[in-house]
């Protein structure tokens, strides 16, 4: 396998991995609000720390998986293996994606909650 797939691989299970988190921390957000006895016991303050946790645990995830594949690049001696810059070129898009979902899930939590 080369050093393109290996990476191609790792990062789409890395955004399956996020996204199942994702899906698992909305669930969560939402059941505490339906199982609720006080309509406003989670509260925007909440939702913004659950928010903050799912971005810190999905930063921490997202540095893993670029180290990881700027190891396998270093270590690549394949003529066909990606370039550090095309590795920091693919890491730059896949933080811009990230970012621009979770925006989109800290939106809909906070419409959830509103």
């Amino acid at each position: 396998m080369s050093t393109e797939e290996l990476t191609r691989e790792l990062m789409a299970q890395q955004r399956h991995h996020e996204e199942h988190l994702k899906e698992s921390m909305l669930s969560r957000a939402e059941a505490e609000v339906e199982n609720s006895t006080e309509a406003d016991s989670l509260t925007q303050e909440q939702a913004r720390e659950l928010a903050a946790q799912q971005r810190h645990h999905e930063e921490h995830l997202k540095e893993s998986m670029l180290s990881r594949a700027e190891a396998e690049v270093e270590n690549s001696t394949e003529a066909d293996s990606l370039t550090q810059e095309q590795a920091r070129e693919l890491a730059a898009q896949h933080r811009q994606e990230e970012q621009k979902l979770q925006e989109s899930m800290l939106s809909r939590t906070k419409d959830e909650i509103s």
